[in-house]
């Protein structure tokens, strides 16, 4: 690995505003740009203001509030099961073709499951 070497990607911050420079420069940066990558990529403003929320209370050093997990709406059961097959496939363990013939099955019970949405 001698020829790998760490870059990053050159930004201009002004007034809390970040701006991508298009140039790549040796080293590595001096701080996480992730909130702002997930903005620009177009990441619901709700996500991006929880980001900060979190990343300000870390700065605090206030206990994140993570809500629990368990209030997550439960999946649909026929969704439920096509993610429990695609869960047992072993790809390791079956043929290319094997492969084609689960993937085409996962497909049609996906067809299934979002026709009988409408």
């Amino acid at each position: 690995l001698n020829r790998v070497i760490n870059c990053s990607i050159q930004v201009s911050e002004k007034e809390g505003e970040v701006t991508f420079l298009y140039k790549i420069v040796p080293g590595g940066s001096d701080r996480s740009y992730g909130i702002h990558v997930a903005k620009l990529a177009g990441l619901p403003e709700e996500l991006v203001s929880k980001a900060k929320n979190y990343v300000a209370q870390e700065s605090w050093g206030l206990p994140l509030e993570v809500p629990v997990a368990a209030t997550r709406e439960r999946l649909p059961a026929q969704v439920e099961s096509i993610l429990g097959l695609l869960q047992s496939l072993n790809l390791e363990d079956i043929s290319p073709r094997q492969a084609w013939t689960e993937l085409d099955r996962l497909v049609r019970l996906a067809a299934e499951v979002s026709a009988n949405e409408d």
